[in-house]
């Protein structure tokens, strides 16, 4: 009886280790990057701001364990750093014309940018942000509102915060695209 455990126990062990080594071995699958529909909005930028309404911000990197044995949740809101502030820029400048006649004040608030790695039984990775734009119309003091909230999860047998960082990172990026996307009529 006691063999036979053993047996029993050393083929769940083989098992659960032979799949975790092999989801490392396949390529995760990510988000795709909404850039198919390029648009272009009739205005230049005169300012960029950012905004972050988040009070709980860090930039500690986790330390994920190998293997976990019991229900656990690492989350975090990471901060808006240069790097992170730089790639919204450039994500924001192409739905831009550098030589618009007119142009506007363009502000970004954060209302909400998260990232998650969720172990219960099965691993998950999520992603979670929410922005809104204000646009400024510098000629006639117009105000024009774009929001973007996109969040993706992903389900793995191993989770990994190279993985989550690129996930997150896309959904910065299709955040801003959505909330500019649905501006892009302005006259």
């Amino acid at each position: 009886m006691k063999k036979a455990l053993l047996n029993l126990s050393i083929l769940v062990t083989s098992i659960y280790l032979f799949t975790s080594c092999m989801s490392t071995a396949v390529p995760k699958k990510l988000p795709e990057l909404m850039t198919s529909n390029t648009f272009l909005i009739d205005y230049a930028i005169n300012r960029l701001e950012f905004i972050d309404t988040r009070t709980d911000t860090t930039s500690v990197a986790w330390k994920l364990p190998v293997f976990i044995t019991k229900s656990k949740t690492f989350q975090s809101n990471p901060t808006l750093d240069l790097k992170t502030q730089q790639l919204l820029e450039s994500q924001i400048k192409q739905y831009f014309k550098v030589d618009a006649k007119r142009t506007l004040n363009v502000k970004v608030t954060i209302n909400e940018a998260f990232k998650r790695i969720q172990a219960s039984g099965a691993v998950s990775e999520y992603v979670k942000v929410d922005i809104k734009t204000e646009m400024y119309e510098l000629n006639t003091g117009n105000k024009i509102l774009g929001f973007g909230t996109v969040y993706y999860d992903a389900p793995m047998v191993n989770a990994t915060e190279a993985h989550l960082n690129k996930m997150y990172e896309i959904a910065l990026k299709n955040a801003i695209h959505t909330a500019f996307s649905k501006v892009n009529e302005i006259k």
